[in-house]
């Protein structure tokens, strides 16, 4: 089971380090996440970014420690449930929209967390009692998915610019072929499985590059079937979660 949090990061956007507004966001920070936040105060939308994760981090693993969320396992074989292997069930999809005023006021005592990190980076938290975590951002949002399985998350906006070219040099045949076909709709199609690729490179950890070659336009495909797949579109921009199963 898993849930999935969005936040919006436009109003902390530009702000400068000694205003008030980012001293309040910065306070309610974990080390680490501040540490994040100061290394990129260079570059506005990075800093932003951090800031947004970072309160992300802190109000879902608050509510997860006080019980008010929780992401019990599920029975991959009940019909019922809301989670489904097949990607393209856009309603499997819940994203819980929040907002910056509404994440701080929520905050009184900022805990901080510490993490560990795997071979190739990938975070978790430290304290056994919290779940797995994955972050993503573009375009102003950040997402945070929470599971009790490896899991990853991304987030695409759709921008449409070299999307045929890339997907020729970076994508499998088939799926270049896909992409070349799909552009009445704008190449929607790239990004749809640019968020595959990058979901299922959180998931395991490895990153993207391993998986650019990797076919992923085809859910019942035994090699897509070993994860479970959630996604949808949402403000211009493809989610995908990719969760072991």
């Amino acid at each position: 089971m898993l849930q999935i949090y969005s936040l919006k990061i436009a109003s902390i956007l530009g702000l400068e380090a000694d205003s008030e507004k980012a001293m309040r966001i910065d306070s309610l920070l974990d080390s680490e996440r501040l540490a994040i936040v100061k290394r990129t105060s260079a570059n506005l939308s990075g800093c932003a970014t951090a800031r947004g994760a970072g309160l992300l981090l802190q109000y879902v693993g608050q509510l997860f420690l006080c019980g008010k969320i929780n992401v019990a396992p599920i029975d991959i074989n009940d019909a019922s449930s809301t989670d489904t292997n097949d990607a393209s069930n856009m309603t499997a999809l819940t994203i819980k929209s929040l907002d910056i005023e509404r994440v701080l006021d929520s905050i009184d005592n900022p805990i901080d967390f510490k993490y560990e990190h795997g071979a190739d980076g990938k975070p978790y938290w430290k304290d056994e009692r919290l779940p797995f975590f994955n972050i993503s951002h573009s375009d102003g949002t950040v997402v945070l998915v929470i599971s009790d399985v490896e899991t990853g998350i991304d987030i695409q906006k759709i921008k449409s610019k070299n999307e045929l070219s890339m997907a020729e040099r970076f994508y499998s045949e088939n799926e270049a072929r896909l992409v070349e076909e799909s552009s009445a709709d704008n190449y929607e199609l790239f990004y749809k499985l640019w968020a595959r690729k990058e979901a299922l490179g959180k998931c395991t950890g490895r990153g993207v590059r391993p998986y650019l070659d990797t076919d992923v336009s085809d859910m019942s495909s035994d090699y897509m079937k070993q994860y479970r797949w959630l996604e949808g579109k949402t403000d211009d921009c493809f989610v995908c979660v990719c969760s072991k199963i």
